[in-house]
C-alpha cells in the first residue's frame, strides 16, 4: 500500500494556502519546469475542486482560477504557447490577490501534516 501524506489547516486558511499552491505550479509551467500536462492535472481535475463548492470555504475568484487550469492545455492546442502563457499571467494576476486577502481574514495558518 502505498503511504500518502495528508496535510491539515484550518478551513478559513484553505483560501492562503491552495493559491500558493496554485501560483507555485503555474510559475513552474512558465518556467518549463513543471510541463503543461502535470501542472494542469494538479489542481484542474474537477475531483479536486468540487469539494471545495459545496464548502463554500474558497472564493469564487479562487475557485475560478482552479477552475481555469484544464483550459490552459485547449488554449495551447488551438492557438500557441504564447496563448496559454498569456492565460497563466492573467491567473497569477488573480491568484497573487486571492492570496493577499486571504492574510486579511487569518493570522493563523498552521499546517499540520501526516504520513500514513
Amino acid at each position: 500500500m502505498a503511504k500518502t501524506l495528508k496535510l491539515e489547516t484550518k478551513l478559513t486558511n484553505g483560501e492562503f494556502y491552495i493559491s500558493s499552491l496554485a501560483i507555485g505550479i503555474l510559475e513552474g509551467m512558465k518556467s518549463g519546469t513543471v510541463p503543461f500536462k502535470e501542472g494542469i492535472w494538479s489542481l484542474g481535475r474537477p475531483a479536486f475542486w468540487n469539494s471545495f463548492d459545496n464548502a463554500n470555504s474558497l472564493s469564487d475568484d479562487l475557485l475560478n482560477c482552479i477552475k481555469t487550469f484544464d483550459e490552459i492545455d485547449a488554449i495551447k492546442s488551438a492557438s500557441s504557447q504564447e496563448s496559454a502563457l498569456k492565460v497563466i499571467e492573467k491567473l497569477l494576476t488573480s491568484l497573487h490577490t486571492c492570496q493577499k486577502n486571504s492574510l486579511l481574514n487569518s493570522s493563523d495558518l498552521k499546517l499540520f501534516s501526516l504520513i500514513e
